[in-house]
């Protein structure tokens, strides 16, 4: 390890009490926030360059920090080495939390103010590690996925990017969207999905979310793109399944950002080329055309937020 990095390391060490991660691990960590104590799991990459990005993984609903760390495989690709990955973890018990994604869903404890959490989250990693300001990003299934929309809508967002699997924006978040900053957003979402459904409507267990086109066009306002999305059909590479996947991609927008949509045909409430993420099957068919977890590793390394 080179001086430099020993350096940033000792740096790390010393300010990293709450987490107590060293090299390559994943801990289990707390952070005290509006009286909660709030819980996380961090992964750190095993060797810390001088500088490296930043995401912020957000489980679905009834899910956990564990469970997203463990379907989704961000931990074990070649770009965690040079990342710090956060799993955050909803409220809830028995490892079934949820978020406050804007639609009025009510923890036991109340309604919890998981932005500011969230938001504090983010704001102590980059304080503690050598986080490049413009490489951050956030992505999340379902729920998770409406509450990374929630955050970057909102004023003075961090984020560089988000990508959001199998959800989109609750309508509450459109009538308070704040977002001022371009922001890059890719949408994955699959045409026969039965609980975030792509014509929008009622969500269970409350509030109403835009269609898959509305969420398009509310992120391409932000973004001042104009004009239609150039559509290409991703070559069909397991005959055993039955989707078959729509990449729409918008023109450029301000400040080099993008707003792409994955539009699985015949996907469920899943997360592409992950088994786990069937939920025994009651969520409907999986794509296995693309990994969604490598295809957002792309997408955030090609967007980064413009100096």
């Amino acid at each position: 390890m080179s001086t430099a990095h020993t350096g940033a390391w000792m740096l790390v060490l010393a300010l990293s009490s709450l987490a107590c991660a060293l090299p390559g691990e994943t801990v289990q960590a707390q952070l005290p926030c509006d009286g909660f104590t709030r819980s996380y799991r961090l992964h750190l990459p095993t060797v810390m360059p001088a500088t490296c990005s930043l995401v912020l993984v957000l489980h679905g609903g009834f899910g956990s920090a564990q469970q997203a760390e463990r379907c989704y495989g961000f931990d074990a690709s070649r770009e965690s080495q040079q990342a710090v990955i956060v799993y955050a973890d909803g409220l809830g018990e028995h490892g079934h939390e949820y978020w406050n994604d804007g639609r009025g869903v009510v923890h036991r404890t109340g309604v919890a103010d998981d932005v500011r959490f969230l938001e504090s989250l983010v704001a102590s990693l980059m304080r503690r590690y050598p986080i490049d300001p413009h490489r951050v990003y956030c992505c999340g299934i379902s729920n998770g996925a409406m509450m990374c929309e929630r955050l970057a809508a909102q004023a003075n967002s961090p984020f560089a990017a988000i990508a959001c699997v199998a959800g989109t924006l609750p309508l509450t978040v459109t009538r308070e969207f704040t977002a001022t900053t371009p922001t890059s957003v890719m949408l994955i979402h699959g045409t026969l999905d039965r609980f975030v459904p792509i014509a929008g409507g009622d969500v269970k267990p409350a509030g109403k979310v835009l269609s898959l086109e509305a969420t398009l066009d509310r992120w391409c306002v932000l973004d001042g793109i104009q004009g239609p999305a150039r559509t290409t059909v991703l070559p069909h590479v397991h005959p055993e399944d039955a989707t078959r996947v729509e990449r729409d991609v918008y023109p450029p927008g301000g400040h080099g950002t993008e707003v792409a949509c994955y539009r699985v045909i015949g996907g469920g409430h899943t997360w592409p080329g992950c088994p786990a993420s069937t939920i025994l099957g009651i969520a409907g068919a999986v794509t296995y055309d693309f990994d969604a977890t490598a295809m957002i590793w792309r997408f955030f390394l090609e967007h980064p937020r413009a100096p």
